[in-house]
C-alpha cells in the first residue's frame, strides 16, 4: 500500500510509478504486506544507488509483521538528525566561526567536518525574535549524520553483510530488481541502525556543546529524521518523533522553521525545498508552524 502525501508535482508522480514497484518487490521478498508512505517533499536521493533499488528521499518504508526480520538494504540506512542549542548571550559570526573552525580543527579530531559539511548538512547561527515558542536571541542549529558508520550499513563491496544480501526482480521485468537481507543477518543490522540513533543525538549535542562551551545554555530540540525507528520501519529524510516540536529545513540562507504536527500525526517531512518564501507558512493551533529563526551564518 502507498500512501501519497506528496503534492504531485511532475517529479513526485514519477517516483510514485517507481514505487509501485519496489512496493510489489519487497512484498515478494518478504512474504508481507508493505506500507510505503510517500512526504510533501519526497525528491530524487543524493545517493544514486538508492534510487537504482527503487527508494526515495521524503519516504517511509515499513514491512507490516513480517514473518522473519527483512530489510532492503538498497534504502542504504545510516543517521542523519538536527539539533538546536539555545545560546546565553548574542555573539558576532566571527566569534561563532572561530569557535566552529577551533572544534572542527583541533588537533584532539573528536569531530569530522564530513558529517556536517556533505550534501545538505549544515552548522548555523541563527536568531529568533521571540515570537511564539521561542525565547529571544541566538540559536544554533545543526543538520548532521554519522557519515564515519556508512561503511557498516550501506550497501557496499566488501561490508560485512555481503555475502548474505538477497536479489528479487520483477516477474513482468527482470531489469527491476531489489537486495535485501533477511533473518540474523537483519537483526544484526538493525541493532547497529539502532545504537546510531542514539550515538548521533549524542554527538550531535556533544558537538554544540563543545563549540559553544560556557555560551551554551539549553537544548531545544534533538530529532533525527533518518534511520529505522523500529525493526520493520526505515525513515529517510522524515521525522518520526510527531509528539515534539519538530524542525523544518529549508535552503541555504533561509529561515529555518519549527513546526508542531498536529496530534495524530505518524511522520513529518525534514525540509520545506528550495523554493520556500517569507509569510508562505502561516501558524495555526491545531498542528502548523509555530516561529521562524533568522539564519546568521
Amino acid at each position: 500500500m502507498i500512501i501519497n502525501n506528496s503534492l504531485n508535482d511532475k517529479t513526485q508522480l514519477n517516483i510514485l510509478e517507481h514505487l509501485k514497484d519496489t512496493e510489489r518487490l519487497l512484498e515478494i521478498a518478504s512474504g508481507s504486506q508493505v506500507e510505503i508512505t510517500v512526504m510533501p517533499d519526497a525528491c530524487p536521493a543524493h545517493n544514486v544507488s538508492r534510487m537504482l533499488d527503487g527508494h526515495f528521499t521524503g519516504t517511509v518504508t515499513k514491512i507490516i509483521d513480517p514473518k522473519e526480520a527483512s530489510i532492503p538494504v538498497g534504502t542504504t540506512v545510516n543517521v542523519c538528525g538536527t539539533v538546536i542549542y539555545k545560546l546565553q548571550h548574542e555573539i558576532s559570526i566571527s566569534e561563532f566561526k572561530s569557535r566552529l573552525y577551533s572544534t572542527l580543527e583541533s588537533p584532539n579530531k573528536h569531530y569530522r567536518w564530513d558529517n556536517f559539511n556533505r550534501g545538505n548538512h549544515f552548522v548555523s547561527l541563527s536568531y529568533s525574535n521571540g515570537t511564539n515558542m521561542l525565547e529571544k536571541g541566538q540559536y544554533m542549529i545543526v543538520h548532521a549524520s554519522a557519515n564515519e558508520y556508512r561503511n557498516q550499513l550501506y550497501h557496499n563491496k566488501g561490508v560485512w553483510y555481503e555475502d548474505k544480501v538477497k536479489k528479487v526482480t520483477l516477474p513482468d521485468n527482470p531489469k527491476r530488481s531489489l537486495h535485501y537481507i533477511t533473518g540474523e543477518t537483519a537483526e544484526k543490522f538493525y541493532s547497529i541502525a539502532k545504537n546510531l540513533l542514539t550515538f548521533n543525538q549524542k554527538r550531535n549535542s556533544e558537538f554544540c556543546k563543545a563549540v559553544l562551551k560556557d555560551l551554551a545554555e539549553n537544548e531545544i530540540i534533538n530529532i533525527q529524521h533518518y534511520g529505522m525507528p523500529d525493526a520493520n520501519t526505515i525513515c529517510i529524510g522524515v521525522q518520526w518523533e510527531t509528539d515534539k516540536i519538530v524542525p523544518l529545513l529549508s535552503g541555504p540562507g533561509k529561515n529555518i522553521y519549527l513546526a508542531k504536527p498536529a496530534k495524530g500525526t505518524k511522520y513529518f517531512p525534514h525540509g520545506l525545498g528550495l523554493e520556500i518564501h517569507d509569510g508562505d507558512i502561516h501558524y495555526t493551533d491545531d498542528g502548523g508552524i509555530c516561529f521562524v529563526t533568522k539564519t546568521l551564518y
